[in-house]
């Protein structure tokens, strides 16, 4: 079960909780509060307010508030929860159905804080947030911040509004179609306008602001320009929708376009003179040019007819080369089709022969592999052989290793398994135990025993070699409870050997408890 706590710390500041614990991602969230509702719980449920979350409360441990309100307050329990109810109510400015009054001890659920209601609540806000449906208003009133916003965007769509309707959508366009018609007049008369534009804007935003800056930045990049009317007219275009991008009053912006259009449409009268003196000449240099191109075009499209004639020419003689290079490749190209295919066939046989010598030769090395391990465990055999001889009675029940492997891997194999302990201690009768219990019945002159461990004849230091322990997979020590320093001896010599040991805590032969 994530937990995820210390909201409020300097760890998790309040401020980034949402945004830090990924609250964002949860379909519905439930505060948890003990009574004490604090500033960091409140702007926590402001967040998750402002983010569309589902959210809802839950009073925990008001089983302490029911004690408190009876022992202190003499109130009892309708009342008590009446008022735990209605003070958080108050706290948090939720519906009363979005906050539950719960308890996690399971006595009190027969009288009240049971999470029944809770629970179907929870399976609701979930079952809504699947099927993606409007989360309800959660408070009674709405925080002072969702109001302040509120506002705030009222206003913005006031002036949204106000900026965007289609009359004044049309003044503008009317007014850059104004500033292009410029262009067919002298650089002198373009640059009249652009500084009449830009005073009227001048004395409508206030002294000194950023909007002014723009407006005399506007009348020096105007008074300096050298260029024709066309690009200064593009400039003085792009200088004006620049301008009416600043936030400023619609109302100011409403007065600038009028004005500006005004001046701009006033000016086509005093320019009418000297732009039909201008445009007669504009004529009569356009026919001549005009004639100029049209016996120009007659000696293109001449030139062209013979180019095409040429091209044509060359494509059918690049046509012919090609089919004669695509048949020639077609013969290549099958050629090396069966260089490779007879290349590949070599390969393949050369790898199928390089397989067989690797799998000959991993043959060899695991045949020298076994005889070499062979070896050494024949080696070792004989070693244990020399150095502790195999007692009569084991010579049939020993593994004894032969240099043939297969014969070796075939033999029969026996666990040997030793019942060690001084004398009364219990070992035939543990013994008898022992193979009944694995379903096995031996007579008692089948059973090998070996017994006098400890005494002169057998002295414990030599036990180990003497009785062929060293054959024996496992050790087993049976004793009554008199650990003998020759028990404590032989179990040293057995660790020291290597062989499986336990030891065994036997009775004694007349069934008393030593």
């Amino acid at each position: 079960m994530p937990k995820v706590s210390m909201e409020g710390t300097s760890k998790i500041p309040s401020m980034t909780y949402l945004c830090n614990m990924g609250l964002k991602y949860f379909d519905a969230v439930c505060i948890v509060t003990d009574g004490r509702w604090s500033e960091g719980d409140d702007n926590l449920l402001a967040a998750i307010h402002y983010a569309g979350i589902r959210c809802f409360v839950v009073r925990s441990k008001v089983d302490l508030a029911v004690d408190a309100g009876v022992e202190d307050k003499g109130w009892g329990l309708a009342e008590t929860l009446l008022h735990v109810g209605q003070q958080l109510q108050r706290q948090t400015r939720l519906k009363p159905h979005r906050i539950h009054l719960l308890t996690s001890r399971d006595r009190f659920w027969k009288d009240f804080g049971s999470v029944d209601s809770f629970c179907k609540h929870l399976q609701e806000e979930v079952e809504a947030s699947l099927k993606e449906e409007v989360a309800e208003q959660m408070f009674e009133e709405a925080p002072q911040e969702d109001v302040n916003m509120d506002a705030m965007d009222a206003m913005d769509a006031m002036d949204d509004c106000i900026m965007t309707c289609d009359d004044q959508v049309d003044k503008v366009e009317c007014l850059r179609l104004d500033i292009d018609n410029q262009c067919f007049k002298p650089v002198g008369f373009v640059k009249r306008a652009a500084l009449q534009v830009a005073a009227i804007w001048y004395d409508l935003v206030p002294l000194r602001s950023f909007t002014s800056a723009r407006a005399v930045f506007l009348c020096k990049e105007v008074a300096l320009w050298e260029h024709s009317s066309w690009e200064l007219c593009t400039l003085f275009s792009d200088h004006v929708e620049d301008l009416l991008s600043v936030s400023i009053s619609a109302p100011a912006k409403v007065s600038f376009i009028d004005s500006a259009a005004v001046h701009l449409r006033g000016s086509r009268e005093v320019h009418h003179y000297h732009e039909d003196k201008e445009s007669k000449e504009m004529a009569r240099k356009a026919n001549e040019e005009m004639a100029a191109i049209r016996s120009q075009m007659a000696e293109q499209e001449r030139r062209n007819q013979q180019n095409l004639e040429r091209h044509q020419e060359a494509l059918r003689k690049a046509e012919q080369l090609r089919a004669e290079e695509r048949d020639a490749y077609v013969q290549r190209l099958q050629a090396e089709q069966e260089e490779r295919r007879r290349e590949s066939e070599r390969a393949r046989e050369q790898l199928e022969q390089q397989e067989r010598e690797a799998e000959q030769r991993l043959v060899e090395e695991l045949q020298r592999e076994r005889d070499n391990v062979q070896k050494a465990k024949v080696e070792k055999w004989q070693r244990l052989k020399r150095d502790y001889p195999i007692p009569s009675f084991l010579q049939k029940y020993v593994n004894e290793v032969s240099e043939d492997a297969q014969a070796d891997a075939a033999r029969d194999r026996f666990v040997n398994v030793a019942m060690l302990g001084d004398s009364g201690t219990g070992k035939s009768s543990l013994i008898k135990v022992i193979l009944k219990h694995f379903g096995v019945d031996l007579p008692p002159d089948q059973m090998p025993k070996v017994s006098m461990e400890g005494t002169s004849k057998i002295p414990s230091m030599t036990y180990l070699c003497n009785m062929g322990l060293k054959y024996f997979d496992a050790v087993c020590i049976v004793t009554d409870g008199r650990w003998s320093e020759g028990d404590d001896n032989l179990l040293a010599a057995i660790h020291y050997a290597g062989i499986r040991c336990f030891v065994v805590r036997s009775m004694r032969k007349d069934g008393t408890t030593p």
